[in-house]
């Protein structure tokens, strides 16, 4: 889901095609080079821009769905504009500390639940 070319999930139902069995849409394809993780909790993410319709929710609280070593997917009651800068809030669990990781919003899509949002990392890997 991460930078990948997305399809209309709702007009292409075919049995031969690979469902996801979370909630039975078509499996996406795209260019992801990372497994994704099902994950389960909250983060908060500030938003970065300076503009008016930012300065009023400055922050956003996201249930995640999935995570990568390149990003996140989550659920949002807020819309989110793509290409977005954000810093990612990860809280304390049990002994380990919180973190905090930038990042950019590279899709949000309505959902029955809100905003499906996918955000890239824009943090470098070690050596």
């Amino acid at each position: 889901m991460f930078g990948g070319n997305l399809m209309d999930t709702e007009s292409f139902q075919s049995s031969s095609y690979p469902f996801d069995a979370a909630d039975n849409r078509p499996v996406q394809f795209d260019r992801r080079q990372c497994q994704r993780h099902a994950i389960d909790g909250q983060v908060t993410i500030q938003r970065c821009a300076i503009n008016p319709t930012v300065q009023q929710q400055p922050r956003c609280s996201l249930n995640l769905c999935d995570m990568s070593d390149e990003g996140i997917q989550a659920i949002s009651d807020l819309a989110l504009h793509p290409n977005e800068m954000v810093t990612i809030h990860f809280p304390p669990r049990g002994l380990e500390g919180g973190f905090d990781l930038p990042g950019h919003v590279v899709r949000c899509e309505s959902d029955k639940h809100g905003y499906r949002i996918a955000i890239r990392f824009d943090c470098r890997r070690a050596a």
